[in-house]
């Protein structure tokens, strides 16, 4: 998202669409409060508690007068994500704007125990605790091989995707439904005709939807799925040779699909191992540094 463009020159969003939709795979650009939003669902689809908080950041220190001076310029909307025994931790994800910066003895928001507990007590430490610097290195690499991965990838199914008449492009865009499904979870019959097919994938998808919001069974991915199962089933079995018009169209449906597929299978990820990763020793690990 941060490779966005930030702007708060946008059109109003359509009715029918979902916002983070239209946000992520869409315009891919907006204000803060459009950055927040979506890193808040696509944290909670993994699992992870998100909220996000509207305020105000920056301002300009008056010496004269000893006060920070914070007008409506400086009102800004990020995200917070919770970490079990950990607590509340800040992340901004808007385009132009630095990444917080985390003091090394700065503490989370946490949540305070229930007051039959004692408080909780720890040996005053001293010296640089480096610990912090590795997970914060470790995530950064780690975010940087992600995004390398994703545009590495999109150039190459680009690439393949320009190789080729219409036709192999309709067998390659088929191809690739058929590999995102089982990506999902979705049990395809070997036997199933291209319309079952589309009508299973359309259920999974349906049941793998980011928005609780959203009405019963509907998802934006389904008006794209299904206009690249008729041009597939018009080259296959039909006498009708696809035109380049047909080909540009495709592959056209298949990058705004790409994006819908690839967010429904971070879903699927996150709720098939979200409730095992606080079992998880590099979780503990992670929970006793932050909460030194």
């Amino acid at each position: 998202m941060r490779n966005f463009t930030y702007t708060r020159d946008l059109p109003d969003p359509p009715l029918e669409q979902d916002v983070v939709d239209y946000f992520l795979f869409d315009i891919q650009q907006g204000y803060c409060d459009y950055y927040a939003t979506s890193m808040a669902v696509l944290a909670r689809v993994a699992g992870l508690p998100a909220r996000v908080v509207v305020g105000y950041s920056g301002g300009m220190y008056d010496e004269e007068q000893d006060r920070y001076l914070v007008t409506e310029a400086d009102a800004h909307t990020w995200t917070e994500i919770y970490f079990p025994e950990v607590g509340w931790i800040s992340f901004e994800p808007t385009a132009g704007r630095s990444v917080l910066e985390r003091k090394e003895n700065e503490e989370p928001l946490t949540v305070p125990p229930a007051l039959d507990k004692p408080p909780l007590t720890s040996e005053p430490q001293t010296g640089v605790d480096w610990s912090r610097f590795v997970v914060v290195g470790a995530a950064l690499a780690l975010s940087i091989l992600m995004g390398f991965g994703v545009w590495a990838g999109l150039g190459v199914d680009k690439w393949l995707l320009a190789r080729g008449t219409p036709s192999q492009t309709a067998e390659r865009i088929y191809t690739r439904l058929h590999r995102w499904s089982a990506r999902i979870g979705t049990h395809v019959p070997a036997a199933a005709t291209p319309y079952e097919f589309q009508s299973i994938l359309e259920d999974r998808l349906s049941l793998l939807r980011w928005d609780s919001a959203q009405e019963e069974g509907q998802t934006s991915a389904p008006r794209f799925i299904s206009p690249i199962i008729k041009y597939y089933i018009k080259d296959r079995y039909r006498p009708i040779l696809l035109t380049e018009e047909d080909e540009g169209e495709m592959v056209r449906l298949w990058r705004r699909l790409r994006g819908r597929l690839w967010l429904a299978q971070v879903i699927f990820i996150g709720r098939k191992f979200g409730r095992r990763v606080t079992e998880t020793r590099f979780y503990v690990w992670i929970r006793e540094i932050w909460s030194r």
